[in-house]
């Protein structure tokens, strides 16, 4: 027997076994759920809703969205400033080299072009 399909089917062996060992797990962790919470002091059956707008809120360095915006368009700038596209032109019996640079004063963020 070649050693490929050995491998092979000591590995569909190992990982056949891990999936009924964890279906097995997890019908009688369902089944005896109860008992588990009461001694875990877990819920497992129960949404927790929060009112308090602290639990809903990231931390952010910006004031504003405009802010935010704004400093996206500068980030955007920065880095299509180090940009060059390079492009060779081939015209039949002549090759031309053309050097295109990025314009920093042009940026494309969210398919909106800003100017």
């Amino acid at each position: 027997m070649n050693i490929k399909t050995r491998l092979f089917r000591g590995l569909t062996l190992v990982f056949a076994f891990l999936l009924v060992v964890s279906v097995t797990l997890s019908i009688i962790m369902e089944k005896y759920r109860t008992a588990l919470d009461e001694n875990t002091g877990s819920v497992s059956q129960e949404t927790v809703i929060s009112d308090d707008a602290e639990d809903w809120t990231y931390t952010t360095q910006y004031t504003s969205t405009k802010d935010a915006v704004d400093s996206m368009k500068e980030f955007a700038i920065r880095e299509a400033a180090e940009l060059v596209y390079q492009t060779l032109t081939t015209v039949p019996g002549n090759e031309q080299k053309i050097d295109f640079v990025a314009q920093p004063e042009s940026v494309t963020i969210f398919e909106v072009i800003y100017r």
